[in-house]
């Protein structure tokens, strides 16, 4: 009996079955108590969702199938982010981190702060849903620094409410030129005039660009209008409960162009 099981799609995985007699009807037998298998008359195969649940219900039952290579790098890739998330779990548990490899400039950060750095860091994305008064502003900016230091960005954008513009970019107590970030010359604030803003945005690079949630899906209508497009290698949406309702406009607008960047906080 031959069963071989490769990767058919990004949910699901096929399995095939040559062989016959009573070995083979018995692991068809098996192969139908599966949970939310499926079978494609066309194709002559079994289909099984690639749900951790699943995949693993299927390999312990067939524990001498052939796998395939596309199965195979997909169960490796899970693997690593089983073991990262794990890692991950363990400094959010301990609650601080050593960091050798990154100059924190004029701030030292306090033990929680380095956790959630070391953590952000080494995701593609993610959230940081620490209490309110924690420095989450400062851990994303420099979680954003760090990944310019090592060449994976070469801008930002900031979304956030206006209250909070002073918060990032004050040129006095503002987080970015106060921790040494960054200078007031590399950073640029979208704000008033939608057409300004369009033109700061598209002929006035930056660095660092902040913009409020409103602004930004005005901003993107234009650029729609005009068949133009901006591009952000780091989007960091900061009091993202402004983008909680899937149904508005700057949700969508949010999506627009955060969907694109490399990375997002």
């Amino acid at each position: 009996i031959q069963i071989h099981i490769e990767k058919s799609s990004d949910t699901e995985a096929a399995v095939q079955l040559n062989g016959h007699g009573t070995e083979f009807h018995d692991i068809l037998a098996r192969l139908k108590s599966l949970p939310k298998r499926r079978f494609d008359a066309k194709l002559k195969s079994w289909f099984v969702p690639i749900d951790q649940e699943s995949v693993h219900k299927l390999l312990s039952t067939f524990p001498r199938a052939d796998i395939g290579p596309k199965l195979n790098s997909f169960l490796d890739s899970r693997r690593e982010k089983t073991a990262l998330e794990l890692e991950l779990e363990k400094i959010k548990l301990s609650g601080d981190v050593d960091i050798t490899d990154y100059n924190f400039s004029k701030t030292e950060p306090m033990p929680h702060q380095r956790a959630s750095f070391e953590v952000l860091r080494r995701l593609q994305n993610g959230a940081n849903w620490s209490q309110m008064g924690t420095g989450k502003t400062l851990v994303s900016a420099h979680v954003a620094k760090y990944r310019m230091d090592q060449g994976l960005i070469k801008n930002v954008l900031i979304v956030c409410p206006i209250s909070v513009f002073s918060v990032w970019a004050d040129p006095l107590d503002g987080q970015l030129i106060t921790s040494g970030i960054a200078e007031p010359k590399d950073i640029l604030l979208l704000d008033g005039p939608t057409n300004r803003c369009l033109d700061l945005m598209l002929n006035w690079p930056h660095v660092w660009c902040i913009t409020n949630y409103e602004k930004l899906w005005r901003i993107i209508r234009s650029l729609e209008d005009n068949n133009l497009s901006a591009h952000y290698d780091m989007i960091i949406a900061d009091e993202s409960t402004k983008i909680k309702n899937h149904s508005t406009k700057v949700f969508k607008g949010m999506m627009k162009i955060g969907k694109p960047a490399k990375h997002r906080i």
